[in-house]
């Protein structure tokens, strides 16, 4: 098992305690084009969204630590209508390189993948690297975010 997470799904939706989280590796990747958070929520408004993430569900699975079930049940419903024209094609290249689940975070721009797998985590950065500037693999530690490594990955030492 790695660190602990507070994870936080959706408004309204937070696991408010620590919760062993399962081993895993987040890539995050920010695409070339921002998406402006009020024109997101004002596309949601106008055409909804097919997605309804079940965040009982997932934070049930997260008090189980089954991240197959945390990404069962997760989902992005500013996604679908948020405008950001390379988030399909970053889920797909993370999908495609192993990732459980991909999709934007929050309101976007940015695009996350997590992995049950850290050699095929690194594949999935060592693919987007060529495509975008901000690709970062993360892995879930103890007490929150911290940086342990300050060089790019892939960099020469």
């Amino acid at each position: 098992m790695a660190g602990h997470i507070i994870y936080k799904i959706r408004p309204g939706c937070t696991a408010r305690r620590q919760i062993t989280c399962p081993d895993c590796r987040f890539v995050v990747a920010m695409p070339s084009v921002d998406v402006s958070t009020p024109e997101a929520f004002a596309r949601y408004d106008t055409m909804g969204s097919p997605v309804h993430p079940d965040c009982e569900a997932q934070e049930q699975a997260i008090r189980d630590c089954n991240l197959a079930g945390v990404c069962a049940a997760g989902g992005n419903a500013l996604e679908h209508c948020s405008g950001a024209v390379e988030t399909p094609a970053i889920c797909k290249t993370l999908r495609e390189h192993g990732a459980v689940m991909a999709q934007m975070t929050g309101s976007g721009a940015a695009v996350f993948g997590i992995f049950d797998d850290e050699n095929a985590a690194r594949s999935a950065v060592a693919a987007l690297k060529n495509g975008y500037k901000q690709v970062y693999l993360c892995k879930p530690t103890h007490g929150g975010p911290r940086v342990t490594v300050r060089r790019l990955f892939g960099a020469k030492k």
